[in-house]
C-alpha cells in the first residue's frame, strides 16, 4: 500500500474532497462561546472536542498518537476544514473528528504544519478510493 501519492490525481482527490478551511468560524464561535459555561453540552463542541481517543489502525511511525489507556486520552484539533459528504464519511470510519451540525462536515484535524495531502488518514483514504 502506498500511502505517500502526491500525483496529480491525489491532488484532484484532495481539491474534491476538501472544501475549505473553517478555521476562523471555529474560533469565532469558541469566542462567543466561552461566555457561556455549557459550552460542553453544545453538540459541534463535543464532537470536535471532547471525544476519546480510540487507537486501533494508527500509523505505526507516529508515536504521538499513543494513548495507553483511550478512555481518558482527549483529542486536540489544531484545523477544521470543510469536507465533502463522502470524506467525512470516510473520515468517520477512520475514527476522526467531524460535526454535522450545521448541515456540512467539518473535520477536527488533529495535525498541522503539513498538506493535508501528507497526512496518514487522508492517503489511507485516498488509497482505499483508489483500489475500489
Amino acid at each position: 500500500m502506498i500511502l505517500n501519492d502526491q500525483s496529480q490525481e491525489a491532488h484532484d482527490f484532495l481539491d474534491k474532497h476538501i472544501h475549505a478551511r473553517a478555521n476562523i468560524l471555529i474560533t469565532e464561535l469558541l469566542d462567543k462561546f466561552s461566555l457561556n459555561w455549557d459550552i460542553d453540552e453544545a453538540s459541534w463542541y463535543q464532537d470536535l472536542f471532547m471525544q476519546t481517543q480510540q487507537i486501533e489502525d494508527q500509523d505505526p511511525s507516529d508515536s504521538s498518537d499513543y494513548c495507553p489507556e483511550p478512555e481518558l486520552c482527549n483529542r486536540e484539533p489544531y484545523e477544521f476544514w470543510i469536507v465533502s459528504d463522502y470524506f467525512a464519511h470516510k473520515l468517520k470510519e477512520n475514527n476522526e473528528l467531524l460535526t454535522n451540525h450545521w448541515g456540512f462536515w467539518i473535520w477536527g484535524r488533529e495535525t498541522t504544519g503539513q498538506s493535508i495531502l501528507l497526512d496518514y488518514v487522508f492517503q489511507k483514504i485516498y488509497n482505499d478510493f483508489k483500489n475500489s
